[in-house]
C-alpha cells in the first residue's frame, strides 16, 4: 500500500535495487501497472458519469419536444386531445 500511495517510494526502489536489480525492476514494473490501473479506474468512472448524465438530458429533450408536440395539438386548451383535434390536425398536415 506504501508503494501505491508513493510515499517514500523512490528510497524503497534504491533499497530494493541495492539488493536484486532484477526485483527493482519488478517493483518499478509494479509500480506503472498498478498508477495506469487506478487510472484507467478512474476514467471509466468518469465515462460511466458522462454516459449517465448524457442519456438523462435525452430523456429530458425528449419530453419537452412530446409535450410541445401535445400543447400544439390541444388547440381546446383542455389539457386532453380530442379526436376532433387529432382529425382537425392531421387534415392541416395534409
Amino acid at each position: 500500500m506504501q508503494i501505491l500511495v508513493y510515499d517514500d517510494t523512490f528510497s524503497l526502489i534504491r533499497e530494493v535495487w541495492d539488493i536484486n536489480a532484477f526485483m527493482g525492476l519488478l517493483l518499478i514494473l509494479f509500480i506503472l501497472i498498478a498508477a495506469f490501473t487506478v487510472l484507467n479506474q478512474l476514467i471509466g468512472v468518469i465515462c460511466e458519469i458522462v454516459s449517465e448524465t448524457k442519456k438523462a438530458e435525452e430523456i429530458k429533450l425528449l419530453k419537452r419536444q412530446l409535450e410541445g408536440v401535445f400543447t400544439q395539438l390541444d388547440t381546446m386548451n383542455t389539457g386532453f386531445i380530442t379526436r376532433s383535434e387529432l382529425e382537425s390536425s392531421v387534415k392541416a398536415l395534409k
